[in-house]
């Protein structure tokens, strides 16, 4: 069971894909979730995705997110 942080920045608009997180709430752990509206996301951290892949892991998919300091006011 993966730890849920609260750091998104805003909150998502419909249909919104980009997820944008606020550094400031983070608290660091490498491997958690986040829940963007109705669905959730696992986050890690890149020193964790680069370890993954080269151990040549199968079957994950990795995009990237945004990170800011603070607040967005509406995530378009």
């Amino acid at each position: 069971m993966l730890e849920e942080e609260d750091c998104l920045a805003g909150k998502p608009g419909p249909g919104q894909q980009e997820i944008i997180l606020d550094r400031g709430k983070m608290n660091g752990i490498p491997l958690f979730r986040v829940r963007t509206g109705m669905e959730s996301a696992t986050i890690i951290r890149m020193d964790l995705a680069e370890s993954l892949l080269e151990r040549e892991i199968v079957g994950m998919e990795l995009k990237e997110v945004r990170l800011t300091y603070g607040a967005v006011s509406q995530i378009e």
